[in-house]
């Protein structure tokens, strides 16, 4: 059964609330349970945009290792900002040509 991307968010979610932790798919095990034999980004993009709306975030590291994770926003909200960037921005740069 191919999952529409609302219902593959679903089950992404699903899978969140059952181990209660952020957790990585490689891509093989996502279009498994996405019943996809490709995964095109637009796919991808729609089933972000489905998770965004309930709190959660998709994202891709395909190119990086082969895996597609999920995060709650929440989560994220809890990071470390960098409030002081001037620390990191170089005093005297050049434009490159």
């Amino acid at each position: 059964m191919i999952r529409s991307a609302e219902e593959m968010a679903k089950q992404l979610i699903n899978i969140y609330e059952r181990t209660h932790k952020k957790f990585l798919l490689s891509q093989d095990d996502f279009k498994a349970i996405a019943g996809k034999e490709r995964l095109k980004d637009a796919y991808l993009w729609s089933v972000d945009e489905q998770l965004r709306e309930d709190g959660y975030l998709l994202f891709d590291l395909r190119p990086e290792n082969g895996t597609i994770g999920v995060i709650r926003i929440k989560t994220v909200k809890k990071w470390m900002r960098i409030d002081d960037i001037d620390d990191y921005i170089p005093g005297d740069w050049e434009e490159e040509d």
